[in-house]
């Protein structure tokens, strides 16, 4: 029986069984958990990116005041208590408090 040994790249460390000729090279397939989730790069982009639109978006062009609420759609992901997560809906546009004025996001 052999035994699996693997190759840190920062050690610089190899280590083979006897029996094998060189390294080899065995690929790791993702998890479950991962595949049905978006990339780590492709949330932070979204978190980013929907955090500059509401910056942007912080004060009404019509009366110039910062009474600005997000207008988002009810399709936001729930947790286990079927709340909404904060921050998971789509932003569509946005609302001043104050005039009334409505605005695309």
């Amino acid at each position: 029986m052999s035994r699996l040994q693997l190759f840190d790249p920062d050690h610089q460390l190899r280590i083979f069984p006897a029996d094998v000729d060189g390294p080899q090279i065995l690929p790791f397939s993702v998890s479950d958990s991962t595949q049905h989730s978006a990339p780590v790069e492709i949330r932070t982009l979204n978190v980013v990116s929907r955090a500059l639109t509401l910056f942007e978006n912080s004060e009404c062009p019509t009366c110039q005041r910062s009474s600005v609420e997000p207008l988002e759609l009810r399709d936001a992901q729930l947790n286990r208590n079927d709340r909404p997560i904060p921050g998971t809906a789509t932003l569509v546009g946005f609302h001043c408090l104050h005039c009334d004025t409505e605005w695309p996001a």
